[in-house]
């Protein structure tokens, strides 16, 4: 029977999943530019440092929401609903 517990800790299942993508591209843009770059017809091999810095400059915020939406979602499983913290 499916219940609360199981969806909070499918909700932190897929935020960890989307942490580890948010990693692994992190890690991988240098690879994933040349090859968009290079796969795209467009002349755009001038604006490599462009597209590396939206990457980086973009996962900072990614990265603080998905951790403070992980501590909203273990606060949620010790039932701390409706604390300051939460706002």
């Amino acid at each position: 029977m499916w219940n609360d517990k199981n969806s909070l800790n499918l909700s932190k299942l897929c935020l960890l999943i989307f942490m580890l993508g948010l990693i692994g591209t992190m890690v991988t843009a240098p690879w994933l530019t040349r090859w968009f770059l290079g796969f795209s017809r467009a002349e755009l091999l001038w604006a490599a440092p462009f597209f590396l810095a939206t990457i980086y400059i973009g996962a900072i915020p990614a990265g603080i929401l998905l951790y403070n939406l992980f501590g909203l979602l273990r606060r949620i499983e010790k039932e701390q609903v409706f604390i300051t913290d939460n706002v």
